[in-house]
């Protein structure tokens, strides 16, 4: 988990067409145990890419009685993973809070902060399902490419790579990690989006990439 709250403005999903509609999909879930991003734990941002794995978390209920599963998540999406698109990270105020130093009251003192409780204290993430009808934005993808209207891209699939959930339009013929070889060839790449106009610098002052979701498996 985080030691600090990110800045708002520092990694983002954002909703360009199509969001937010009543009939727009999104869902919650926690970040699974899994994941390791570059071997340090590093923060899950959001706009990256997720799947729900194949274990779900028991639901808050008992017995049968309101216990819906709670999806767990791993980073990027391949093969006939469904992509998901993370609205919020793992640092984000709503989601958690690092507390205070042992021996300090929750109301904090003059040189530590009061500790707060997130809206989302149990850690859950949310993400817009890629199936959903919009066209999104996010600051999470490979900024050493160029990117063209109609390219394909894929995410990458793993739960340690120091570029986990990340976008590209460079295919996986080197490995699940960002690579120069050659751009994504539909039905061979598990694709995850399209782009739809290319990179730019968005309202908050950082690189952005436009795509639409799609969910279009792959071999790998």
């Amino acid at each position: 988990m985080p030691s600090y709250p990110g800045q708002m403005f520092t990694h983002t999903l954002d909703g360009l067409k199509g969001w937010p509609r009543p009939t727009a999909l999104d869902i919650d879930g926690l970040i699974s145990a899994n994941v390791n991003i570059g071997g340090t734990g590093l923060v899950v941002n959001s706009g990256t890419c997720v799947h729900v794995q194949s274990t779900q978390a028991s639901g808050l209920g008992t017995g049968t009685t309101n216990n819906v599963p709670i999806a767990v998540f791993e980073m990027g999406a391949n093969l006939n993973m469904m992509p998901i698109f993370l609205w919020v990270g793992t640092d984000g105020y709503d989601v958690t809070n690092p507390g205070v130093p042992a021996g300090t009251p929750l109301s904090g003192t003059t040189s530590v902060p009061p500790a707060w409780v997130p809206v989302r204290p149990t850690g859950k993430v949310n993400g817009l399902v890629a199936t959903g009808a919009y066209e999104l934005e996010t600051t999470e993808f490979d900024t050493a490419q160029t990117y063209s209207p109609n390219d394909l891209l894929r995410s990458v699939t793993s739960n340690t790579d120091a570029n986990a959930g990340k976008l590209t339009n460079q295919d996986a013929s080197g490995g699940v990690g960002f690579a120069t070889t050659a751009k994504c060839v539909r039905y061979v790449e598990s694709a995850v989006g399209v782009c739809s106009r290319g990179t730019y610098t968005n309202k908050n002052g950082m690189a952005a990439l436009g795509f639409w979701p799609v969910y279009l498996p792959g071999t790998r």
